[in-house]
């Protein structure tokens, strides 16, 4: 079986043309080790369907950062600029900016709500987070024994960067998560607690979040670590 392992800010996925063992490629110490395997079976039609797993097998509906892995993917093969990209959340604008820079555009987010000292947002994913967790672990424990949910500790730095960590349903902990850094600015910003135009920092790195009118534009880079085969 042969793959490619791609990386934005170090959120990790192998790329392959057919269903695979997920969890066994997934494994860091057994297997290729990854955040998540994503399936991309026909590159050739006008839109083109993705499926996107977590690192425990179950399926994702939608992945920030693997599409813009899926941007290079593409942009590698086709020689495009821009693609439409089909997850079970959504279909998304897939954009190659230049160089390694992807950008993926969001629809608007209106299903935000708070309960508690928490934020629950839907972002194609859902996402809970509070600001300024001291207890993070407990946190976890507490909301996804309600929500079966992606969950952040955020940091405003100022109105135009915040700090995010991110522990993802079906991985874990990772060094970044997309549709998280796109669900909490959509939920800061609605509140006036951010400008329009952020910097998210990750452990991995650093996402660029635009919210306009009727879409979230989503940037940062997306790189081809290896191609390999198992």
């Amino acid at each position: 079986m042969k793959f490619e392992k791609y990386e934005a800010i170090k959120n990790d996925f192998i790329i392959v043309s057919k269903e695979v063992d997920v969890i066994k490629m997934c494994d860091r110490h057994s297997g290729v080790g990854a955040d998540g395997v994503i399936v991309i079976k026909d590159i050739n039609e006008s839109i083109i369907d993705i499926k996107i797993y977590n690192a425990d097998g179950s399926e994702a509906t939608t992945c920030g950062n693997g599409l813009r892995c899926v941007g290079n993917y593409l942009h590698s093969r086709l020689n495009k600029e821009n693609f439409k990209v089909r997850t079970i959340a959504s279909t998304y604008n897939v954009n190659h900016i230049k160089d390694n820079i992807y950008e993926v555009d969001f629809n608007e987010i209106n299903n935000i709500k708070k309960e508690d000292d928490y934020y629950v947002v839907n972002s194609g994913n859902l996402h809970v987070f509070s600001i300024n967790i001291k207890d993070f672990n407990s946190f976890i424990n507490r909301v996804r024994s309600k929500y079966d949910c992606n969950v952040e500790n955020v940091k405003i730095i100022d109105k135009n960067n915040i700090e995010v960590k991110v522990n993802e349903r079906g991985v874990g902990e990772t060094l970044g998560c997309g549709s998280g850094a796109v669900a909490v600015t959509s939920a800061l910003y609605k509140d006036n607690l951010i400008n329009n135009k952020v910097n998210c920092k990750m452990d991995g790195g650093i996402l660029e979040i635009e919210i306009l009118d009727n879409v979230i534009k989503l940037k940062g880079e997306a790189n081809l670590v290896y191609k390999g085969e198992i």
